[in-house]
């Protein structure tokens, strides 16, 4: 439905959004 739709979206772009967070903090302490 729609509510399970707007979900899969929003966990997608979630996920998607960690991941680049996730690799911007492993540079950043790679760098310190």
């Amino acid at each position: 439905t729609n509510v399970a739709r707007a979900l899969g979206l929003e966990r997608s772009h979630l996920y998607k959004k960690c991941q680049q967070l996730g690799i911007d903090l492993q540079s950043l302490r790679k760098t310190e």
